[in-house]
């Protein structure tokens, strides 16, 4: 008696794509089980027929998606590292068959399903070595370019997960006025090394004490003055034109990609609306809309009919004291608010990324209100999308109606 696993997930896998386990036993049998394991604990139990083959299969996703929350952002613009922890990001599980309740156990090992979802074609090549942190090839949890213009004015995320190699430390470059070598280079050590999975946050608020100068630097960088990042009480000043940023081990060795970031100032006649959404990667994007915003509004309305006429020993009427009676009377009303935006011209790179807007789950909207600023859940409108491509269309821009996820109902009794 003995199962053998054929066909399993990988060690991490978007939840949201196929979670199949085939498996095979040499015994004689019409049924086996298989047992869903989170935490230690058991959170299911199937029963499988088994197959002329000796052969039986389980999609096991529907059993770990309520773990997992969906519709989960992290707004802390001041926390530069944040972790994304089990049974929030990511579930770890553990798949166990037997051929009787009670009877020998065999055990696969211990996988990780993480908060994404792949195209159904694109999942066929899904290698998950891409996006867990092993050597400098490894990316974040981005579709993005992988240089991508910002300003100060909007923080932007990167998401990553750890693999073999984990991540001890982030490397920070500065660069000053369009340098082309690094004006400042820090470190950052990741404080919860137990976390398989982070976020960083980018914005000048986030770079802050924790940071050290780095030392292991070449002679041009030890001549460095580091006394300019007192200015404004930030590290990241107003000359600074562009930073990087990679992950590091605990040899200092690079276990992911450079990840760039250029800043301007938008130079735009129209208010700036920044968005921010969760990507299929499970993680999270911004943009700045810095072109023509305007506001729209949807009303939905349902009436009654009322008899408009007034009776009495007299005769009847249309009115009371010259008030005409009600005759077709609203009797619910529902309006939503929304904003039409419109972003920059975009190159062939930015309007493949924005697929990754159009299909978002969850999205918030950067939004004053009375001087203070909200994050506002939304959703598009839209409900198809062309990427263009600039040498058949030319530079075109992207426009999208956002609708904000509130009702303003009112009733008449």
């Amino acid at each position: 008696m003995a199962i053998t696993y054929i066909q399993t997930p990988q060690l991490w896998t978007p939840i949201n794509n196929d979670m199949i386990y085939y498996v095979q036993t040499n015994s004689d049998i019409d049924f086996l089980f298989l047992e869903i394991w989170v935490q230690s604990t058991i959170v299911g139990r199937v029963k499988l027929v088994v197959n002329d083959g000796n052969f039986a299969y389980c999609d096991v996703k529907q059993f770990l998606l309520s773990f997992i929350k969906n519709d989960q952002m992290f707004f802390e613009f001041d926390v530069f590292w944040k972790p994304l922890n089990d049974l929030s990001y990511y579930v770890n599980y553990q798949i166990k068959c037997v051929e009787s309740i009670g009877g020998t156990s065999y055990n696969d090992t211990v996988r990780y399903a993480f908060n994404g979802q792949v195209s159904f074609t694109d999942f066929v090549q899904f290698n998950q070595t891409q996006f867990t942190t092993t050597n400098t090839t490894t990316k974040f949890l981005t579709s993005s370019p992988r240089v991508l213009t910002t300003d100060f004015e909007r923080t932007n995320f990167l998401s990553y997960i750890d693999g073999v190699s984990p991540a001890t430390k982030i490397l920070l470059k500065l660069y000053e006025s369009n340098a082309l070598i690094p004006t400042g280079v820090y470190e950052f050590d990741i404080p919860d090394l137990s976390a398989l999975a982070g976020i960083i946050a980018i914005s000048r608020e986030s770079f802050g004490a924790d940071f050290v100068y780095w030392e292991d630097v070449s002679e041009a960088w030890e001549t460095v003055a580091s006394t300019w990042e007192t200015v404004g009480g930030y590290l990241i000043n107003p000359f600074v034109t562009a930073c990087e940023v990679t992950l590091l081990d605990a040899d200092d060795i690079a276990v992911s990609e450079t990840f760039k970031f250029t800043f301007d100032d938008y130079c735009s006649k129209y208010a700036k609306t920044n968005v921010y959404w969760q990507n299929s990667l499970g993680g999270f994007d911004s943009y700045t809309f810095n072109m023509v915003k305007r506001k729209r509004y949807d009303i939905e309305r349902k009436s009654i009919q009322n008899y408009p006429y007034n009776f009495t020993p007299t005769g009847y009427s249309q009115h009371v004291n010259n008030m005409f009676n009600l005759s077709n009377q609203n009797y619910f009303t529902n309006y939503t608010e929304g904003v039409v935006l419109n972003s920059d011209l975009l190159n062939d790179a930015e309007h493949e990324w924005f697929w990754e807007l159009i299909k978002a789950h969850s999205l918030y909207v950067e939004e004053k209100i009375n001087g203070v600023t909200y994050y506002i859940p939304a959703t598009i409108k839209s409900t198809t999308y062309e990427p263009k491509i600039q040498r058949v269309d030319g530079l075109q821009n992207v426009q999208i109606e956002l609708q904000y996820s509130y009702d303003n109902i009112k009733l008449t009794k």
